[in-house]
């Protein structure tokens, strides 16, 4: 993890602010805590003007009939790329689709 690597939030926020599931931005700082363990990551997003702190949150669910896991992670993902699957229902000011054109003069994209 460094500084200007872009992201995607895998949880939702802040719905009114537009922190939700699939909000892309990029890592502009760390803070870190007395022990040099990072406690947060400070994130722009494009549809803030601000910077968002964005800290672990803890996730529990039921692998076995009373049997709980319980993980702690932060909420982001790397967003080198991102699947139609993905952005189905994403509203989006800007996208880059990588097209190539195959001999026969027809298009191809990655989906196809």
């Amino acid at each position: 993890m460094r500084q200007r690597i872009h992201l995607v939030r895998n949880r939702k926020r802040d719905v009114d602010a537009g922190l939700v599931n699939g909000s892309t931005g990029n890592v502009v700082g760390f803070e870190a805590r007395a022990d040099s363990h990072i406690s947060s990551i400070i994130i722009t997003f494009g549809s803030l003007e601000h910077t968002v702190p964005t800290e672990c949150e803890s996730y529990s669910f039921e692998v076995v009939k009373s049997v709980y896991y319980t993980r702690r992670q932060f909420p982001i993902m790397w967003a080198f790329a991102i699947t139609i699957h993905k952005v189905q229902s994403l509203s989006l000011q800007s996208a880059i689709v990588h097209i190539w054109l195959l001999n026969d003069n027809t298009l191809w994209t990655a989906s196809d």
